[in-house]
């Protein structure tokens, strides 16, 4: 292997490492991913799993979330969550309103925070989101979980920083390679 930035052939891999996802939920990470990094130039490279795979983990971790909460009852979701899950789907502002048959206003309200989707519709949301785009594409036995050659990295959130500190992250540089 060798770097792209400065071709160097001295490569060390770190295996486990806490990677930060961004789609727009802050916090939300994959436990348990390669990073290389070159030690010439401290260049790293994420192995990374196909973002559909990413996508639909991150589904699955809201899903449990709500389901479980942290004291084992049933919690609502979030105006990031509401927001990343009509994205999942592929859906405008516009279009979930009427999927849910309510103005784009009180979408927008949703996804801000400032209203809290009824619970009938979070879990008709979560299904959608979990099944729903599934329906329509066939994604074929390489984007399974249970295929991928290295396993499947966990999701997990990031605790808070302290003051004074910081949270735990493999790398400050990344690239894709």
């Amino acid at each position: 292997m060798r770097c792209i930035a400065c071709g160097s052939t001295d490569i060390m891999a770190k295996a486990n490492q806490i990677v930060p996802l961004n789609v727009g939920l802050d916090g939300v990470a994959l436990d348990g991913i390669t990073v290389y990094e070159c030690q010439s130039c401290q260049e790293a490279y994420d192995e990374m799993p196909p973002m559909d795979l990413l996508l639909d983990a991150v589904v699955g971790f809201i899903a449990n979330r709500v389901d479980k909460g942290s004291d084992g009852e049933r919690t609502s979701l979030t105006g990031p969550e509401i927001r990343f899950l009509r994205k999942r789907l592929g859906l405008s502002g516009s279009d979930f309103a009427d999927m849910f048959e309510v103005d784009t206003t009180t979408v927008s309200k949703w996804e801000n925070g400032k209203f809290q989707m009824d619970p009938f519709k979070q879990k008709m949301l979560l299904k959608f989101a979990k099944l729903g785009h599934r329906i329509f594409d066939d994604y074929g036995p390489d984007l399974d979980p249970e295929n991928h050659p290295n396993g499947f990295p966990r999701v997990v959130v990031l605790p808070e920083p302290q003051p004074g500190g910081t949270t735990p992250t493999a790398n400050k540089k990344r690239a894709r390679g």
